[in-house]
């Protein structure tokens, strides 16, 4: 079932428009903004599920905190990324929107929205840490689950994970339950008018 489910979601996100996020401000409107100040750690520690209950997961990030920054994207408490090339954001379920403050030396990264570890969409991007126009990368307009973030081994700075609206599985209208109803009686009276 979870395969069916994952392949509806699939070809759902397929046939919507999707749009890649590289601004100064991620999300128009997010649901939800992880800051990584929700919980304190000492730093260095690294950083899994620790946040599952706001919404997001990691692929293993050392958290940090330097208050003010001076980089566009990142503010306060953030995770890095040097230990985990490539990097995973994983959300608790697909959502149809997210973006995330990104800062890392002058490199380009290949940016990768993720259903059921499938690729949906993806995107490469030249980023830098004070590039404010580059400091938010994400994708909206179709569903996914995680975004991986494939770049050089440098440190990178991720902060103010922004998720859209979580999708959830659709019910069928009564229109549909009436064509199926439709459908199966057809089909038992030609089996039995056959018999």
């Amino acid at each position: 079932m979870k395969i069916l489910t994952t392949g509806l979601l699939a070809f759902l996100s397929l046939s919507a428009s999707a749009a890649t996020i590289v601004n100064s401000f991620g999300l128009a409107s997010p649901i939800t903004t992880v800051t990584f100040s929700e919980l304190s750690f000492p730093s260095g520690t690294v950083i899994t599920n620790q946040f599952a209950p706001f919404g997001v997961t990691t692929s293993g990030h050392k958290y940090d905190s330097q208050g003010a920054s001076s980089f566009p994207g990142i503010s306060g408490d953030y995770i890095g990324v040097s230990t985990t090339v490539p990097f995973v954001l994983s959300f608790n379920g697909p959502v149809n929107a997210a973006a995330f403050g990104y800062a890392k030396n002058p490199t380009t990264v290949l940016v990768e929205a993720l259903l059921g570890g499938s690729v949906v969409e993806s995107f490469s991007q030249a980023v830098t840490y004070d590039n404010a126009n580059t400091a938010y990368l994400g994708f909206t307009g179709i569903v996914f689950d995680s975004i991986r973030v494939t770049a050089d081994a440098n440190e990178g700075l991720v902060d103010n994970v922004q998720i859209g609206e979580a999708q959830v599985q659709g019910v069928p209208e009564p229109a549909t339950f009436g064509l199926v109803s439709v459908a199966l009686a057809a089909a038992v009276a030609m089996r039995r008018k056959k018999n």
